[in-house]
């Protein structure tokens, strides 16, 4: 979090979420997966968290690493593809299916606007239909 809030340096932000593996812990996965899609990568950090969902981590962690991506998303708000991020940790970690509506729709309404994401737009209506929701 330091090497990315205060010198904005993704490469040592990687360099130590790669130090603090832990296979009783995958809150480092979180940090992994959240790099990964400010990078733009959102298919890469959809297959992050896939994983770190199936770790242990604090009962804390899921809503500090939603505020987390909140406050990011409150100075950067052009990385659009964070509200994924959100999608993700409300519809599989925490099973808040009213935040889980509103970021699913966000998302895609932002990313179809700017023609990007397609893969993930295409995650996002499926999990929609999943649990019975539209994307209005």
């Amino acid at each position: 979090i330091y090497y990315f809030l205060h010198d904005h340096d993704i490469d040592k932000a990687k360099k130590e979420i790669k130090k603090s593996k832990n296979a009783r812990n995958s809150t480092w996965q979180y940090s992994a997966a959240f790099l990964a899609a400010y990078e733009g990568d959102l298919e890469q950090a959809h297959k992050i968290y896939q994983r770190a969902f199936r770790g242990q981590v604090t009962p804390s962690t899921p809503l500090e690493v939603e505020t987390f991506i909140h406050d990011v998303l409150e100075v950067e708000p052009d990385k659009i593809q964070l509200w994924y991020c959100l999608d993700m940790i409300n519809y599989f970690c925490k099973g808040d299916m009213a935040s889980t509506r509103n970021d699913f729709v966000q998302f895609i309404a932002l990313a179809s606007a700017q023609n990007r994401f397609a893969t993930s737009i295409a995650f996002a209506r499926k999990y929609l239909e999943e649990i019975g929701l539209e994307a209005a």
